[in-house]
């Protein structure tokens, strides 16, 4: 899936807004999914972020999973900056001129609209913290904000916006993927048409996927352009 403009309308409406400020937003915790649909006692808090486009109007952008776990990315506007009922929230500062956008189309570009979840449907922490990189330094200019915002990621936080006293759990990684075509078998020099495995070591530091005489590295799903190669296949790079 990609992104869900709710409603449909508000996709026009929306991206020449300027964004005067970002809030990372966690929503009360709620109990971590188990085998078969079942749930444990250990509980995790969603993460959603907030676009804020004037003193009392904001847009959320909620990374919501779906029957296969992969996200849909659903932006709605929102009568306020962040929810009341948000149990931990960090500000975060950004530039001058940020439009709504270009917040969009960096996601989009930079592929971090195609993300699935684990398969107990966890994820969004590490997709909002994964997006915060992403923004900075280029739209997100306090450092000590962006530290603050990965630090409250790292924990869950109970209904009283406190951490002492609820069971902690990590930070668990979904994983960004791509739509792209693979060459007609391996080749010698280190050449291969097969994707390597998410699970492995080697994904995705020391694999550059080609394709239409471009490399393209996966640094956690964002696709970067380099020098041109022969196309339509994964080149190992053992240097990393």
């Amino acid at each position: 899936m990609s992104i869900a403009f709710i409603p449909k309308s508000l996709s026009n409406q929306v991206a020449n807004l300027p964004i005067l400020s970002i809030y990372a937003s966690a929503h009360p915790p709620t109990p971590v999914a188990g085998p078969s649909g079942s749930t444990t006692n250990q509980k995790t808090n969603h993460w959603v972020l907030y676009l804020a486009i004037s003193q009392t109007e904001s847009l959320r952008l909620d990374p919501s999973p779906g029957s296969d776990n992969t996200m849909t990315l659903i932006i709605s506007k929102k009568s306020y900056l962040y929810s009341n009922n948000a149990v931990k929230t960090v500000q975060l500062t950004c530039v001058e001129n940020l439009t709504v956008g270009n917040v969009v189309e960096y996601l989009r570009s930079s592929n971090y609209i195609k993300y699935r979840f684990s398969t107990s449907g966890q994820g969004c922490r590490y997709w909002v913290n994964s997006v915060i990189s992403l923004f900075s330094p280029a739209y997100i200019t306090v450092g000590s904000q962006v530290q603050e915002a990965r630090d409250a990621l790292q924990v869950v936080w109970d209904t009283h916006g406190k951490a002492s006293d609820i069971e902690q759990t990590g930070i668990v990684a979904g994983a960004f993927y791509s739509d792209v075509s693979y060459g007609e078998g391996a080749s010698s020099g280190g050449l291969s048409s097969t994707q390597p495995s998410t699970e492995s070591n080697q994904f995705p530091a020391k694999y550059t996927y080609v394709q239409n005489k471009q490399y393209f590295w996966y640094d956690m799903g964002a696709v970067t352009p380099l020098p041109k190669c022969p196309k339509n296949e994964w080149v190992y790079n053992g240097e990393g």
